[in-house]
């Protein structure tokens, strides 16, 4: 800004940005529900920033494309929702399990 302008700024809120590790264990649970370990981030706002900031593992997944989604005619397919089902399946194994099973 040049110093002969007079424009301020002022914070009114503040709403944390999440950055998760692809590395983390958690990450890694996730990629062996999925099937994929191919993580990509994205520019948008989500809860997860304030459940990071509390300390708590946070990872944002879902079915879909944003190539596909936040636009008049936005959609998942059908192959897109069945992945996700079966990650859902996956992670609903993984709780059902012993700690000591293979699983874990």
């Amino acid at each position: 800004m040049a110093q002969r302008s007079d424009i301020h700024f002022q914070t009114l809120s503040h709403y944390p940005g999440l950055l998760s590790d692809p590395q983390s264990e958690f990450a890694r649970w996730l990629a062996q529900w999925c099937g994929s370990d191919d993580f990509t981030t994205v520019a948008y706002g989500t809860e997860g920033g304030l459940f990071d900031e509390a300390g708590v593992a946070t990872l944002i997944c879902g079915p879909g494309s944003m190539a596909q989604g936040h636009k008049a005619d936005e959609y998942i397919s059908i192959p897109q929702t069945e992945r996700c089902m079966a990650m859902l399946e996956n992670l609903c194994a993984w709780m059902r399990a012993d700690p000591s099973d293979s699983l874990r």
